[in-house]
């Protein structure tokens, strides 16, 4: 277990040297450390490998000494050992004096009743000095039933097995805590067993460290592990997916350190709640375990209640919104696999609905998630059958009225063959990272189909951010394009202005890399953030494509008129053609020619069309 080092002399190993023929052995002086092994080199057949005389009857001595040498070790290392276990054994108050003077919480308990032996000088400082004789779980982690490590040592104990070099390690949350412990099984008293564990506070992990950037990947552990055990005891509960919204933007006004306990504050007054445990989950997102099981009419009304006031601390006073979904188990989730993708569907729910803050898990939402997955399926055997489809939507030159691009639309069908709505699944690709295989295929499926059909027109695809993070993602292009030997003018690429915040500098790289071979780039659904009119002067665009909800509304309102013709006028300057999305009817394209718009791609010209369909239309 624990070595009491004796600092007087170091410790010197016994050595074996050949010196002229002859063997020495030297002995180390005052040896009072016990050696944790003991190193022997192997003894080779051969006298020329240890560097003895070759004659036969030295051989013969020499070989013998070596056996009597080897004896003497092990009788040596035999009366070490056990004079070294005995004496452990009979002075346990050295191992405690050790154990006190640990900056670490220390304790030794009982395997089977858990109850404490002994608890260090830290550890009493921590938990009060009448430890003794309590049961851990409930005087360390306010618990009414064993943790993991305590039901592991416990198994161990009852199992008779004679090794007590068994360790368990276990992550939890005591008194707003991330408390990593190590436990280790020793022997005590005539055939019984108990568990020494240390604790050491995960300093990361402490709530008031907890703001801004900040992630709780161990609050995660322990959230998990505090769910399995609850179902392994089948005993229902409802969890809360809790988002606290405006601390970032707190951050930046008060400072981190008042952000920090502005989080703090809320966790306090979450955690005080009855029958409620909480755990950071991520960046300002707390996991909460409630045992109301009548959370929506009670606990859900408190803290609606509290966050409609502001919270007070350090001269601040600030109002926080949030947003929670909440599932009661297991009404609704029979795994816990289940049981989180149902809450975080709850709490998208919420942040979508207006003037929602709680959305509570019902039969109706558990047919969407339904759907959710069905889709996730089928999007996954799209990928892995190469069933996706590619449909592509012309843009006509206002002036010529001719047809002089085109885009190419991600379609996949139904188990009966219908088609997916893209605003179903293209999310769902995105969020679970589907779309980076899913867009390689749209591009071979492109690229072949600009081969095949020998399109003189250029194809632009749309790109979502997920797919320029890929670090090969230019080299892979660049191969797809030599592969089917195409003019890379004739393909080109659309960016949303919103994929550029996260990852400018990487999609400037891109569009660099690219651009030198011909292929082309344009902003997609500009207008919808009014922020990427910043980047026209950072990134070398060939189109601008004003978002379908300024064009609808041009003719209604006036300032979106006046918005659509500025962006207009604005893309001119930077050398960018200018393409109105979602044009529907004549009115509308008469306004766009007035104000000097490029091109219309919309179901008033045409809808989206399959490879045949749109190669008979418009491929002579």
């Amino acid at each position: 277990m624990f070595e009491k080092l004796n600092r007087e002399k170091p410790y010197a190993p016994l050595s074996a040297l050949h010196v002229g023929g002859d063997i020495m052995i030297h002995f180390p002086h005052n040896l009072k450390v016990f050696p944790k092994s003991l190193a022997v080199s192997p003894l080779y057949n051969k006298a020329s490998a240890l560097g003895f005389s070759s004659a036969p009857n030295t051989m013969l001595k020499e070989t013998l000494l070596i056996l009597s040498i080897v004896l003497f070790i092990i009788t040596i290392t035999t009366y070490i050992y056990f004079r070294f276990f005995s004496k452990s054994k009979r002075d346990k108050s050295e191992l405690f004096n050790f154990l006190d003077d640990l900056d670490m919480d220390v304790y030794l308990a009982d395997c089977l009743t858990c109850e404490i032996i002994y608890a260090n000088k830290k550890m009493k400082e921590t938990y009060g000095n009448d430890l003794i004789g309590k049961v851990c779980y409930k005087a360390i982690c306010n618990q009414k039933t064993p943790c993991h490590c305590c039901e592991n040592f416990a198994q161990y104990a009852l199992s008779r097995k004679s090794d007590t070099k068994q360790t368990f390690k276990d992550i939890k949350h005591i008194n707003n805590k991330a408390i990593s412990t190590t436990g280790t099984i020793i022997e005590y008293g005539k055939n019984k067993k108990a568990f020494l564990c240390l604790n050491e506070v995960l300093q990361v992990e402490e709530f008031k460290d907890l703001s801004g950037s900040i992630s709780d990947p161990t609050g995660k552990v322990a959230a998990i592990r505090e769910l399995e055990r609850l179902s392994a005891i089948q005993k229902p509960f409802v969890l809360i997916l809790f988002d606290i919204g405006g601390v970032s933007a707190f951050n930046n006004v008060f400072g981190k350190s008042s952000g920090t306990k502005l989080l703090g504050e809320i966790i306090a007054f979450l955690s005080r709640l009855k029958g409620l445990q909480v755990f950071m989950w991520e960046d300002n997102t707390l996991l909460i375990i409630s045992d109301d099981l009548n959370f929506e009419k009670n606990t859900a009304k408190i803290i609606q209640e509290r966050f409609k006031k502001p919270w007070q601390f350090d001269d601040i006073d600030y109002i926080c919104s949030y947003h929670a979904g909440a599932v009661s188990y297991p009404k609704y989730a029979k795994s816990i696999k289940d049981l989180l993708l149902y809450t975080e569907y709850a709490l998208n729910k919420a942040k979508d609905g207006v003037n929602t803050k709680f959305c509570f898990f019902n039969e109706e939402l558990e047919k969407e998630v339904q759907k959710y997955l069905y889709i996730e399926k089928r999007l996954e055997e799209a990928i892995k059958n190469r069933e996706i489809e590619a449909h592509y939507q012309p843009i006509v030159n206002l002036k010529t009225e001719n047809v002089e691009i085109v885009e190419a639309l991600m379609r996949i069908r139904d188990e009966n063959g219908a088609y997916i709505p893209p605003s179903e699944f293209i999310p769902i690709a995105v969020k679970k990272g589907l779309i980076v295989e899913a867009g390689y295929i749209m591009i071979d499926l492109v690229c072949r189909y600009i081969k095949e059909s020998n399109c003189n027109l250029r194809v632009y695809i749309n790109l979502s951010a997920v797919q320029l993070m890929v670090e090969s993602f230019s080299s892979d292009v660049k191969a797809i394009v030599n592969r089917y030997k195409i003019d890379p003018s004739k393909l080109g690429f659309e960016i949303t202005e919103s994929e550029l915040i996260p990852s400018f500098d990487k999609v400037v790289d891109v569009i660099s890399e690219l651009s030198l071979i011909g292929i082309k780039f344009a902003f997609d659904d500009f207008g919808a953030g009014y922020t990427g009119i910043s980047y026209l002067d950072k990134i070398s665009m060939h189109e601008l494509k004003i978002d379908r909800s300024l064009i609808s509304s041009i003719r209604s309102t006036q300032k979106k008129y006046q918005l659509v013709k500025l962006l207009i006028n604005i893309a001119h300057q930077f050398n960018m053609a200018v393409v109105a999305e979602g044009v529907e009817d004549i009115e509308t394209v008469k306004l766009l020619s007035e104000i000097g718009c490029d091109y219309i791609q919309g179901y008033y010209y045409d809808k989206p069309l399959t490879e045949g369909e749109f190669k008979i239309k418009y491929l002579k």
